[in-house]
């Protein structure tokens, strides 16, 4: 399966979407939140997903899409939202399947929290990922790594 890979200007498109909806519902806050840190980041991630060495399948480069997004703060703020619809939109570019990509972008939510605050770590998120892209329910083990993990 030949992937297709998000570009830098769509994600940063995304990334203005969210913070001007935001804003729509509250006008007093300020536009600075559509300054980010440093493009360079973010290119970064991009091309290190574009490394089947590194990231040989499609989970694999959605986690660290991901992760690296919600991690590295490469934006003001909004990096958690913005992680999960860059990887969603990820997602949409090679699996065809609207209902899975509702289903991530719900599932994620609350993760992405959990990744935030260094209760979900990549290999855990990576589990999660795996399960939900190729329609599994989460194992009991699972289950209980996310329960272990969010809950010390």
């Amino acid at each position: 399966m030949k992937i297709i890979y998000p570009n830098l200007e769509k994600l940063l498109e995304f990334h203005s979407k969210i913070i001007k909806i935001w804003l729509e519902k509250w006008e007093w806050w300020s536009f600075w939140f559509l300054w980010w840190k440093d493009e360079s980041d973010l290119k970064s991630i991009i091309e290190f997903i574009k490394n089947d060495n590194y990231y040989p399948r499609l989970e694999d480069k959605i986690t660290h899409l991901m992760f690296s997004v919600n991690k590295n703060h490469i934006f003001m703020d909004w990096n958690k939202r913005s992680s999960i619809y860059f990887s969603a939109y990820f997602l949409s570019l090679n699996i065809f399947d609207n209902y899975l990509v509702e289903k991530y972008i719900r599932e994620l939510e609350d993760v992405a929290i959990y990744v935030a605050d260094n209760k979900i770590s990549k290999s855990l998120l990576w589990d999660i990922i795996q399960c939900l892209i190729n329609y599994e329910e989460y194992s009991e083990e699972l289950k209980i790594k996310i329960y272990n993990s969010i809950s010390s």
